[in-house]
Protein backbone atom coordinates (compact mmCIF):
# COMPACT_ATOMS: atom_id res chain seq x y z
CA UNK A 1 0.00 0.00 0.00
CA UNK A 2 1.35 3.57 -0.83
CA UNK A 3 0.05 6.33 1.14
CA UNK A 4 -0.75 9.84 -1.05
CA UNK A 5 1.81 12.63 -0.76
CA UNK A 6 1.32 14.92 1.06
CA UNK A 7 -0.48 18.69 -0.22
CA UNK A 8 -3.61 20.16 -0.79
CA UNK A 9 -5.68 16.93 0.65
CA UNK A 10 -3.34 16.85 3.46
CA UNK A 11 -5.91 17.96 6.43
CA UNK A 12 -5.19 21.13 8.59
CA UNK A 13 -4.62 20.53 12.22
CA UNK A 14 -3.90 23.27 14.60
CA UNK A 15 -3.63 22.24 18.82
CA UNK A 16 -5.80 25.14 20.52
CA UNK A 17 -5.62 24.23 23.85
CA UNK A 18 -2.87 21.84 26.38
CA UNK A 19 -4.48 20.86 29.80
CA UNK A 20 -2.96 18.55 32.37
CA UNK A 21 -6.17 16.56 31.52
CA UNK A 22 -5.09 16.48 27.90
CA UNK A 23 -5.12 18.58 24.41
CA UNK A 24 -8.10 20.49 21.95
CA UNK A 25 -7.24 19.85 18.40
CA UNK A 26 -8.95 22.06 15.62
CA UNK A 27 -9.54 19.89 12.09
CA UNK A 28 -11.52 22.21 10.10
CA UNK A 29 -14.66 23.75 11.92
CA UNK A 30 -14.66 20.85 14.41
CA UNK A 31 -12.86 21.00 17.75
CA UNK A 32 -11.73 17.45 18.95
CA UNK A 33 -10.18 16.56 22.77
CA UNK A 34 -7.94 14.47 23.30
CA UNK A 35 -7.57 12.75 27.01
CA UNK A 36 -4.03 11.80 27.88
CA UNK A 37 -5.88 8.79 30.24
CA UNK A 38 -6.77 7.66 26.39
CA UNK A 39 -3.33 8.76 24.90
CA UNK A 40 -0.75 8.49 27.79
CA UNK A 41 2.31 8.97 25.86
CA UNK A 42 1.27 12.36 24.51
CA UNK A 43 1.39 13.68 28.46
CA UNK A 44 5.10 11.43 28.29
CA UNK A 45 6.13 13.48 25.17
CA UNK A 46 4.27 17.19 26.53
CA UNK A 47 5.55 16.90 30.46
CA UNK A 48 8.73 15.80 30.64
Amino acid sequence: MKSAAPGRSTSRVEVTNVSTHGFWNLIGAQELFAPFQEFPWFKRRLYR
